[in-house]
């Protein structure tokens, strides 16, 4: 039918959307519920499951209106959300406890205990132990709260969460399920080897599905609360960062793109896994079926962006206007100032909890454009760090990189992105592109295309791109910055 669309349900780490999209991929209705997450001293990030719950209720109660006003169908829901959180559940789906969130750190210590082990966890799952993924979690509340662990039916991330609750099935697609710490990327199945080592017993996991496929149905009170009147299927997109990457139009080995939201990511798609001895880098499930993806981090981004901008801006200022404007004073390099963002630990190469955010070269001179110009240039020299390792791990020569993101709707940071890359930096055209790689997932699930590539390329058509290309007046002062950088953290942490 014409006039059906296909709703999309981002869970992500600070808001939730849900967007309805038409045949064409084009976006025409959108509501956002925005939520804040609790933190402690101990390294403890957590958030309440009946605001979300309230927030998927508000989202989808919005969706239902403006189908029944515009007397449009719904085709399915497709999931797609942050990764490698914890949420103990009940047999309904009930939350037993706040969620571990993915930034939480109180599993440092178990993973400093796996360190004879690292070698042979990432051969087997594509990542080296950190407190960032879901096994060193579970084993941290089995530690910890054993009656939680015993009560709890599954164990899910906040893709199975809402999956349940949308249609009363527990499902983990390979995407989700290669971020725990727990799954074989190359067998496509949960690893009784990691199982045994991290103490999980595996019927506390979900069945597992490939990517983009059918969890279930809508339960008849989400059909009700939508205004339908028959189920419609309910989708597992793939995870955030991975739908992300298709969404920006990574269909095929040899491309890369970077995603610049509460943290950051660097993604190259491939055919295969890709190792990597030093273990700097996460190989986990695209969302495409029979693809890989190679992964760096940066663990806060837009996170750091958004302290500093209600330390020393106006914090109620969303759109980041004045930060944006005062930095725009500061000159490349922010008269020497070196700010790594690393307030939440380092990702790639090292992933090292205990690194912390650094300032050097602070000076009289500086102001407070300084810092802000020196956070965005010190986000993109994380993320150089990792398009330089996963050039190094492909083979691959990049001559241009993909951005989206909210971060990417600020023009100086993407002009500074290519001033550090030393390479042409393109907007995608949709800064929602995990959205619409979701939507690409669904239109290709169920039959609107017959090729990933084909359904981006509609998405696309007509559409213009935004293209920075880098500025040799800048290039040479952030190849020395980007050197510093490098030598400054060395110094501090390793040395």
């Amino acid at each position: 039918m014409e006039n059906e669309k296909i709703l999309v349900v981002d869970v992500g780490t600070s808001s939730l959307r849900g967007i309805l999209f038409d045949r064409a991929g084009k976006a025409v209705f959108k509501s956002q519920r925005e939520y804040e997450l609790e933190t402690s001293g101990d390294g403890a990030v957590e958030m309440e499951l009946s605001i979300l719950d309230g927030h998927l209720t508000s989202v989808l109660e919005d969706a239902g209106a403006w189908l029944k006003e515009q007397n449009e169908e719904l085709a399915c829901i497709t999931v797609t959300a942050q990764r490698s959180s914890v949420i103990p559940v009940d047999q309904d789906g009930n939350a037993l406890a706040k969620a571990m969130m993915w930034q939480d750190t109180r599993a440092g210590e178990i993973c400093r205990g796996f360190e004879k082990e690292k070698s042979r966890i990432y051969r087997i799952c594509g990542m080296r132990p950190s407190p960032v993924f879901s096994a060193p979690k579970i084993r941290y509340i089995r530690q910890h709260n054993e009656e939680l662990y015993r009560k709890a039916y599954k164990l899910t991330g906040f893709q199975e969460y809402v999956i349940c609750r949308l249609s009363g099935r527990f499902a983990t697609d390979y995407s989700i399920a290669s971020r725990t710490c727990l799954f074989d990327i190359r067998k496509l199945d949960w690893s009784e080897e990691l199982l045994e080592l991290f103490d999980v017993d595996r019927e506390k996991l979900c069945p597992l599905i490939r990517a983009g496929n059918r969890a279930g149905d809508t339960r008849d009170g989400i059909t009700r609360l939508l205004g339908l009147n028959h189920p419609v299927p309910v989708l597992s997109a793939g995870g955030d960062q991975q739908c992300a990457s298709l969404g920006m139009g990574c269909v095929e080995d040899g491309k890369i793109a970077a995603n610049s939201g509460t943290g950051s990511y660097v993604i190259a798609v491939s055919d295969e896994p890709v190792s990597d001895d030093e273990m700097q880098v996460n190989c986990n499930l695209s969302a495409i079926p029979g693809k890989w993806i190679v992964e760096g981090s940066v663990l806060s981004a837009g996170k750091t962006v958004n302290w500093l901008n209600r330390l020393l801006f106006d914090g109620q200022d969303t759109a980041f206007e004045e930060m944006t404007k005062a930095c725009r004073t500061s000159p490349a390099g922010a008269r020497g100032m070196i700010f790594l963002p690393l307030l939440a630990g380092k990702g790639t190469p090292s992933w090292n909890p205990g690194e912390r955010g650094i300032i050097l070269g602070l000076g009289f001179e500086h102001t407070k454009a300084d810092f802000g110009r020196a956070l965005l240039e010190g986000i993109a020299g994380e993320m150089k760090e990792c398009i330089q390792i996963i050039s190094r791990l492909t083979g691959k020569t990049y001559d241009m990189v993909k951005v989206a993101g909210g971060m990417t709707r600020n023009d100086l940071y993407n002009q500074i992105q290519a001033d550090m890359y030393e390479m042409p930096v393109v907007r995608s055209f949709d800064n929602e592109a995990t959205g619409l790689g979701a939507w690409i997932s669904a239109a290709k699930e169920i039959g609107w295309y017959e090729s990933y590539k084909e359904a981006y390329e509609a998405a696309s058509a007509g559409a213009s791109e935004t293209r920075y290309e880098p500025d040799q007046n800048n290039t040479g002062i952030y190849e020395h910055l980007y050197s510093n950088m490098r030598q400054k953290e060395a110094a501090v942490y390793y040395q």
